[in-house]
Order: C-alpha cells, then sequence, then structure tokens
C-alpha cells in the first residue's frame, strides 16, 4: 500500500506546484497530406502487424518490432512502445537512432502505450494480463484461447518500483488499445473492439465515463489517441484509415487526416502529429499547415 500512497502525495505536490508552456493549436488548423519518414524498421514480420506474431530480423531488442504508440516529450524525444519486443525504446531525432529505456525484464507484458508526464518525467505504462479461457470450437490440439485485461502502470522518474493504478475488467481479443494523460492527469484510453475512449478521473482512478464513441452515423475503431490543453481528442480510426479530432464535449468527431494505417498517434507543442505506419515500417511526421 505504501507505493500507492507515495504515489498520490506525488500527484498533489505535482498539481499544486503545476507550470506549464505549450503552443497554442489553432481551432481550424489544417494539416498537410504528406508525411515526413523519421525512422525504418529493419525488421520484418510474417503477415499483418499483430502483438502475438514474430519479428524477422537480427534479435537486437532495441529493433522497431510492431511498434503500437508514440510519446513526445518535452526535449522532442519520442518514446516508441515496441510491443513485439515487449520494450520501450527512445528515438533521438537529431541523429535518428534508438535506445531501449524499459524492457521485458522489468514486467513488460505486451505494453501498448506510453505516457511520460513531463513535469516530473514519471512513466505510465499500459500493458496486460494474460487470462486463459476455455474455446469451444478450437483448433486442433488447444483447449483453450487466450484474452487480455490491461492494466496502467506507474513507474516514478529514478525509480524501480512499478504500481498498477488501473486494472481493466474488459478482456479484449488483441493487446492493442492505446492511452494519454491530459494535464490533470485523468486517463484516456481506447478501446477499438468497444468502439469507445474511456476516461477514468484522477487522482484515484476509480470513476469512469466515455467520451467519444462510434454513432449510427459515423462508425468509428479507435485506437491512438492523444488530448491537447484544451482537453480535445485526436484519434487514430483504423476502420476508416483517418486522424479524428474530437472536440471537448463534443458528440461526433471531424476528420483532419485521411487515407493513413496506422495505430499510433501524438502531436508535438505546434500541432505536429507524428504516427507510425501499422505495418512497423517506419515513423512519420505530418506537419500543420496553418
Amino acid at each position: 500500500m505504501i507505493p500507492y500512497i507515495s504515489f498520490l502525495a506525488r500527484r498533489k505536490t505535482k498539481r499544486q506546484s503545476s507550470t506549464s508552456s505549450v503552443c497554442q493549436i489553432h481551432l481550424n488548423a489544417n494539416w498537410n497530406q504528406t508525411g515526413e519518414l523519421l525512422i525504418e524498421s529493419t525488421t520484418s514480420i510474417f503477415t499483418f502487424n499483430y502483438p502475438m506474431l514474430p519479428c524477422v530480423g537480427n534479435g537486437i531488442l532495441s529493433e522497431l518490432c510492431q511498434p503500437s504508440d508514440l510519446f513526445l516529450d518535452k526535449n522532442n524525444d519520442v518514446y516508441i512502445v515496441n510491443t513485439g519486443h515487449d520494450t520501450i525504446e527512445k528515438l533521438i531525432i537529431a541523429n535518428k537512432t534508438t535506445e531501449t529505456i524499459v524492457d521485458g525484464s522489468q514486467g513488460l507484458n505486451k505494453p501498448s502505450s506510453l505516457f511520460i508526464d513531463n513535469k516530473l518525467d514519471d512513466m505510465y505504462i499500459l500493458d496486460y494480463v494474460d487470462v486463459a479461457e476455455q474455446c469451444y470450437v478450437c483448433p486442433p490440439g488447444r483447449t483453450e484461447y487466450v484474452r487480455y485485461k490491461y492494466r496502467v502502470k506507474y513507474l516514478p522518474r529514478n525509480s524501480s518500483i512499478v504500481t498498477v493504478i488501473i486494472k481493466g475488467t474488459d478482456k479484449v481479443f488483441s493487446p492493442t488499445l492505446a492511452m494519454y494523460l491530459d494535464k490533470d492527469l485523468n486517463i484516456y484510453i481506447s478501446n477499438y473492439e468497444s468502439s469507445k475512449v474511456k476516461k477514468w478521473f484522477a487522482p484515484n482512478y476509480t470513476y469512469t465515463i466515455t467520451v467519444a464513441a462510434a454513432t449510427d452515423e459515423d462508425s468509428m475503431n479507435p485506437s491512438g489517441i492523444v488530448v491537447d490543453q484544451n482537453y480535445n481528442l485526436y484519434i487514430i480510426d483504423i476502420l476508416n484509415d483517418r486522424i479524428v479530432k474530437w472536440l471537448f464535449q463534443a458528440a461526433t468527431g471531424l476528420t483532419i487526416v485521411s487515407n493513413i494505417s496506422s495505430e499510433s498517434i501524438t502531436l508535438d507543442c505546434h500541432g505536429n502529429i507524428y504516427f507510425a505506419l501499422l505495418d512497423g515500417d517506419g515513423i512519420y511526421r505530418f506537419n500543420i499547415s496553418d
């Protein structure tokens, strides 16, 4: 219980002393429709980007293997959730190199999303608990299949103690959910299987609401998400190959980038969009055009 008490105390201090310098994004901003390649993968996978399929490469953990989320920190370094290798990688844009920050030896299991508090440099990681269930129509030689329950882990800077602060109850077939925190440290989690984005309220994370969802008029399977300083959501819709901007308290979203195949997204303070291709081939950036 002590780590959780320390976690709440640290967050209380953070909120009381919080100051922030951010770039405001114009309400009617538009984005270029051509991306810039930042880094390429040297591995390949056998078929569709699915976290349970192996990568073929040189056996180096820092190689990109099914990247499923991105985070851009205050130094403009990009952190990559390298799901296929159970690692968190740091991409140095200036020289286009990566280094492993967290790996499976620290308890990561199919991580799919990441957030770093730019004030304290604390890390939040979304990963999974495997749940074996009996299957009634099984492949030959099998009697069960695996589903996944998500959890959010909190890792303070300069600490090796990981605290689980959210235990999800939803079971999913694929460990590919995404997470983001707003400036109040509320946690947003997207679930493409239920076509919803949920918001867990700080500091205790016991109360949750749905803040974005598919409608009868507008289908959507949300994957990667990011929240700006005005609580607007930017959502990767993998069903329709687009990026959707969902204004705070809006009932529907607006398409801002089309014809992309991705499941992860992040923004810098100028509103430029970074995303990873679904096939794991590289990281791209879409610059804001006005």
